[in-house]
Formats: C-alpha cells, structure tokens, sequence
C-alpha cells in the first residue's frame, strides 16, 4: 500500500511501517534453563505498538507495509476490520481464535494465531485520534524473562572446563502467583558440577562467580 491507501484507510502513516517485521527465534534449550520468570495469561492486554515480529516464516522479513498487501489471509481480514473496527478497541470482545503472543526479555512476538489482526491493529491503534490506549485485550501471552549473565557463564564452562568436568544445569520452581485466567512462576537456577565421576556439587550463580568461573 502506498501513503495515500494506508492514510484513506487507517488515518495516518506510522514511521514503522517500513521496519522489517523480525523473525522470532526459539530458544535453544539450554537457555531455557535460565528462565528466571514466567507469566502466562489467556486474557492479557498487549501493547500492539511494542509487537517487532513473527514466527510465521512467511511473514519475518516483509516490512509491516508489505505485510498488509501479502498477507495470505489480509484480504478478508481486512473486509472485517472495515465491516467492524470496534473489534481492535472493545474491551469486552473474546478474540476467537484467540491471538497469541510471546514477550522475552521485552521483546514482543506473535505466534501461533493473530499475525493479520496484529498488522490491521497495529496500523488502526496508531492512528485512531481519540483513543489514547494502544493495546488490545483478551488475548493470550506469554512473558518470560531470562538470566543471560547465568547462561554465559554456563557456555563458558562448558567451553573452557577440563574434560573430566560433567556440568548440569538445573532449573527448580520457587514459588507461583496465580489467578483466574493467569498465572506467574519464579524459578531458580542452579549448576550442578562433578569431576571425574566424584560428588556433584550444585552451585548458585554467585558461586560460580565467586569460586568456579576464575578456576577454568
């Protein structure tokens, strides 16, 4: 779409609309050891201006302009914003099928379902003079943080540690927050070291920072 089609339709050109739509990347599973907070929700509220990209292959790489032309199903997404905007700002509509995101380390994702509708709202919540929240609710997300610190001292072990070393890193839960329809899980993460098949000593980071990291 060119300038004149977006503001026709939406009000107004974001200065995102030429950004390239980025690609979400798994988490190698290591990494997923160092998960320090995890929150999910079915009814979350997401700050659609904060979304930066997919895991949708077809889609990761196409600024979010391109999107609303290639989109494989933007046509008929489209046809229904038209039909009913009220959708993206109605706090009491269930979007079925639900649209789902993932937030690591503040970065926001779209995943398994709402790639089009996040593109349309995206575009309309910026541009609708009037209506100063920018998020859209009753949707799925899921926020996790992680320790990178903790991780790249765990790869720098396994790199640099002597062969007999045998590293481990294991991930306990600690406590959980929970409510109707959310739940929140604070985990800890701990290493645990053997040499030459003797005792397994389990580490916190700060022991590792302390005592192991300045030994390999």
């Amino acid at each position: 779409m060119d300038d004149g089609q977006l503001k026709e339709l939406f009000g107004e050109v974001p200065y995102w609309a030429d950004q390239v739509i980025e690609k979400h990347q798994p988490l190698p599973e290591d990494a997923r050891e160092f998960i320090t907070t995890s929150y999910w929700s079915g009814k979350a509220s997401v700050n659609l201006q904060d979304v930066c990209g997919t895991m949708h292959p077809d889609y990761a790489g196409l600024t979010w302009r391109e999107f609303l032309d290639k989109g494989r199903r933007m046509a008929g997404n489209l046809a229904d914003f038209k039909r009913n905007p009220a959708y993206y700002t109605d706090e009491s509509i269930q979007r079925l099928p639900s649209m789902h995101f993932h937030r690591l380390d503040g970065k926001t994702f779209v995943t398994e379902d709402g790639n089009h509708r996040t593109c349309i709202g995206r575009f309309y919540l910026y541009g609708l003079h009037g209506h100063d929240c920018p998020y859209i609710h009753r949707v799925t997300l899921t926020d996790e943080v992680l320790d990178w610190e903790f991780v790249a001292l765990y790869r720098h072990l396994l790199d640099k540690a002597p062969i007999d070393w045998r590293i481990t890193p294991g991930r306990e839960v600690i406590r959980r927050e929970d409510g109707p329809g959310w739940k929140r899980d604070f985990f800890t993460t701990v290493l645990k070291i053997s040499v030459a098949g003797g005792p397994e000593h389990i580490c916190d980071k700060a022991e590792i920072k302390a005592e192991i990291f300045s030994r390999v």
